[in-house]
């Protein structure tokens, strides 16, 4: 009895050490991007004639991950200023590109609404840095590269130097169609023959906004 528990026990311990060496320990394979994040052009100055129009294009290579799985891509732009410091990228704008896509156009209206919501005003020019974030199961992120932006920003209209204000209401049936603004009003007011009759709250109401537009127009 005693030797076929010697016996168990050392057919035990075989199997131990036959598992042991069988364990092959598991880490995470290194992953990036296997060349550089690259751009058609170095600056976009975008006009009226460009907004609908091609401005810029982005492309990178694929980031291989050990398993085969799709792999999510997102676009992210900064300010140079913004991704230095304790928080770098922390005020950047990311935009999600799709899976397994490896490239992204902007038109020079998307790329100026783009620019201005990472903190470049419109009609102005500044630096924009821009890198490519892979994911599957971690974060992968491309060499970033720098493009200098302009975006467009279309000017307030004005009417012979006023700012425009429409004016909806009973006395023109509620349209919307064809509002009057808020000068061709005050013009039909000092007609000779008025084709539009005020009361004293309308004549009230439009001296107080003739003086605040006056106002904030100086």
């Amino acid at each position: 009895m005693k030797k076929l528990i010697n016996l168990t026990m050392i057919a035990i311990a075989c199997m131990a050490v036959a598992c042991h060496k069988d364990a092959k320990l598991t880490t995470l394979g290194a992953v990036s991007f296997t060349g550089p994040l690259t751009v058609s052009a170095t600056s976009a100055y975008v006009t009226p004639a460009d907004t609908g129009s091609t401005v810029l294009t982005f492309n990178w290579p694929a980031v291989v991950y050990p398993y085969k799985e799709q792999v999510t891509y997102s676009l992210i732009a900064d300010l140079p200023a913004d991704t230095l410091g304790s928080a770098p990228w922390g005020k950047a704008v990311t935009v999600l590109v799709g899976n397994n896509v490896l490239t992204k156009s902007y038109t020079g209206s998307t790329l100026s609404a783009l620019a201005i919501s990472a903190g470049i005003p419109g009609n102005d020019t500044a630096k924009l840095v821009f890198r490519v974030q892979a994911y599957q199961d971690r974060n992968v992120f491309s060499k970033t590269v720098t493009v200098t932006v302009s975006p467009y920003v279309a000017p307030v209209v004005f009417s012979h130097g006023w700012p425009v204000l429409y004016m909806p209401g009973a006395y023109e049936g509620w349209s919307f169609t064809n509002v009057p603004t808020f000068m061709k009003v005050i013009f039909m007011s000092l007609l000779p023959k008025p084709t539009l009759v005020l009361s004293s709250h309308q004549r009230a109401t439009l001296t107080e906004l003739i003086m605040v537009t006056a106002v904030r127009a100086y």
